[in-house]
C-alpha cells in the first residue's frame, strides 16, 4: 500500500533494520572471503504497527528479478540453484525478451544450453530492448506488428538490438541485425531477410590475455558480421 510506505520512509528516524551476511565456504561456517552488510526487504514491515495498511504485487522470476552478485568460481557452485553471475543475468535478460517477443506474435526459436567458465546458461537468441524502443507491453505491441503469422522469425543464434521507434512487420533473421532510429525518423522493418555470421560467444581459453569484462561474464563476445540501420 503505497501511502503506508511513503509514510513510514519519510518518518524521521525509520531505517530497515541491517544484518551481517558472511559468505561462508565451510560447513563448520568459520571461514568466510566475504561479508556484506544488508538490509532485507522483508524487513520492513518491522516498522509497521498493527493499523497500517499492507500489500504486494508478484511478477515470476524471468520478467522481474535475476541477480548478479557472484563471480564465476562461486556461481559454478551454486546449480541447481540460479548462479546469479554476469552470465546468468544476461542471458536471463535475452530470454526474457525473447519471451516478450514471442508473446507479441514473433517466432524464436528454442534456446539450447551452454557452458562458460562452468557457469550453465539457457543460450538463445541475444535480443536487446532499449527503453527508446519500448518500456511496456503496450509500446512492444505496438512496435511488433506481424504482417501473418510466422512472418518474424529470429534462430537461436541470432543477435538483435532495436533502439527508438522501430516497428517490425516483416523481419526473417539468422544472424546479426542492429536497428537504431531517432526520435524523428522511425524505422519500419518489413520484408528483411538477415543472414549473416552475426555475434558469438567464445569460452575463455585461459586467463591470459582476457580483459576483467571477459573474465567476469565467462566468455569472449565476438562480433563477426551484423547489419546495420540507423536514421
Amino acid at each position: 500500500y503505497l501511502p503506508t510506505y511513503i509514510r513510514i520512509m519519510s518518518t524521521p528516524g525509520n531505517v530497515v533494520p541491517e544484518m551481517v551476511n558472511p559468505k561462508y565456504q565451510d560447513s563448520a561456517k568459520t571461514e568466510f572471503p566475504a561479508v556484506r552488510l544488508e538490509c532485507l526487504m522483508q524487513h520492513f514491515p518491522k516498522l509497521l504497527s498493527s493499523e497500517d495498511r499492507v500489500g504486494f504485487t508478484q511478477f515470476d522470476r524471468w520478467l522481474s528479478f535475476s541477480a548478479l552478485k557472484n563471480n564465476v568460481e562461486v556461481a559454478a557452485l551454486k546449480a541447481p540453484l540460479p548462479a546469479e553471475s554476469a552470465a546468468s543475468a544476461e542471458h536471463d535478460l535475452y530470454a526474457a525478451n525473447c519471451t516478450m517477443l514471442s508473446a507479441a506474435g514473433v517466432v524464436v526459436e528454442e534456446s539450447t544450453t551452454a557452458q562458460f567458465s562452468g557457469v550453465t546458461v539457457n543460450s538463445g537468441a541475444k535480443v536487446h530492448l532499449a527503453p527508446s524502443f519500448a518500456c511496456s507491453w503496450d509500446q512492444l505491441r505496438a512496435r511488433i506488428q506481424p504482417e501473418h503469422e510466422g512472418c518474424v522469425r529470429i534462430s537461436k543464434r541470432s543477435t538483435l538490438i532495436l533502439e527508438g521507434p522501430v516497428t517490425i512487420r516483416s523481419l526473417i533473421l539468422d544472424g546479426a541485425l542492429v536497428v537504431k532510429a531517432s526520435k524523428d525518423a522511425p524505422i519500419e522493418i518489413k520484408d528483411l531477410i538477415i543472414s549473416n555470421e552475426g555475434w558469438a560467444l567464445q569460452p575463455l581459453p585461459g586467463l591470459h590475455g582476457i580483459t576483467d569484462v571477459e573474465y567476469t561474464r565467462g566468455y569472449r563476445l565476438l562480433a563477426l558480421d551484423s547489419e546495420q540501420i540507423v536514421s
